[in-house]
């Protein structure tokens, strides 16, 4: 006895591997496959929420300077509380996404 187990000098194999069948693994891959569906679908909805986001501040903006060219004081603290908060967002992301990374 001791003689077969000093024979066998590799990682003992595993006893649930010896039972996976092609149908476990083509189940594995149809899984896997509707992940990936769902994760595109995911990021393509940000995308889009981050494109329209985008597309209103600068509507904001442009009209604050078309409405608001009598008033300069007010377009400036309008423009500069935008800019400073699409700045600060920006920035958040950034942070967020650099702390993200293993």
């Amino acid at each position: 006895m001791m003689a077969s187990v000093m024979q066998y000098s590799g990682p003992l194999p595993n006893p649930i591997a010896k039972q996976v069948t092609p149908e476990h693994i083509d189940k594995l891959l149809e899984n896997n496959q509707q992940e990936m569906v769902l994760e595109h679908s995911k990021e393509m909805r940000k995308l889009t929420l981050s494109f329209f986001t985008v597309i209103l501040l600068v509507g904001f903006l442009v009209f604050c300077i078309v409405f608001l060219k009598d008033d300069s004081e007010l377009r400036k603290l309008l423009i500069t509380g935008i800019l400073s908060l699409v700045t600060g967002l920006a920035g958040g992301y950034g942070l967020g996404r650099s702390s993200a990374k293993p």
